[in-house]
């Protein structure tokens, strides 16, 4: 289990026991994917999508969840509800909201429309959050692809270092460069993230 670190509030997720067993299916497809891309057969199998998609349901260490401090502000003024639990288009049950002022964002919209959230109020997730991979999916697939020896091991070491952060829409949208920022962290909370200030 990965170790806890210390935060301004309660960790973004419960703590998950058997992490480990529950993504080693998961780990097992990301191998034979890469696997299969090194045998240069990608016409036959989508093995690029294989790869996306395993990576984006991969159970990260609960230390690499985020929550942004607008995003923070918001959910608490309009739900009692744990954002923990909230993922795309998941309906939000606004039983705390009272007028509430928001942006909500429809499919590509850059701008969103200007809304006041009402108590009994049903909006979804992804109308009003985003759950914004910090460490971009594309760029866990590039250092997969890069590694030598494809083992259990050196694949997890890799996607250990997904990190997640739930954001406003209205934050996602101007969160730059969307792409290439690498693995690390602490670069992209300095460089992408250096005008989003984080709860954790």
């Amino acid at each position: 289990m990965s170790k806890r670190i210390k935060s301004k509030g309660p960790l973004p997720i419960p703590p998950i026991a058997n992490r480990d067993a529950l993504n080693a299916p998961l780990i097992d497809i990301i191998i034979n994917a890469l696997k299969g891309e090194n045998l240069g057969i990608n016409n036959l199998i989508p093995y690029n999508y294989l790869l996306n998609q395993a990576i984006r349901q991969y159970i990260i260490p609960e230390e690499n969840w985020h929550l942004s401090e607008a995003a923070k502000k918001l959910w608490d003024s309009i739900t009692s509800d744990d954002i923990r639990r909230f993922h795309y288009q998941e309906p939000i049950v606004c039983d705390l909201a009272n007028q509430t002022p928001a942006k909500k964002f429809v499919g590509n919209s850059s701008t969103g429309s200007a809304i006041k959230i009402k108590k009994g109020d049903n909006i979804p997730f992804n109308k009003l959050f985003s759950a914004e991979h910090m460490t971009p999916v594309a760029d866990i697939i590039k250092e997969l692809k890069a590694l030598d020896d494809i083992t259990p091991e050196n694949v997890k070491a890799i996607l250990d270092k997904i990190h997640i952060c739930r954001v406003t829409k209205e934050e996602d949208k101007n969160i730059k460069p969307k792409y290439g920022r690498g693995i690390d962290i602490e670069s992209i909370k300095n460089d992408a993230y250096k005008n989003i200030p984080l709860v954790y």
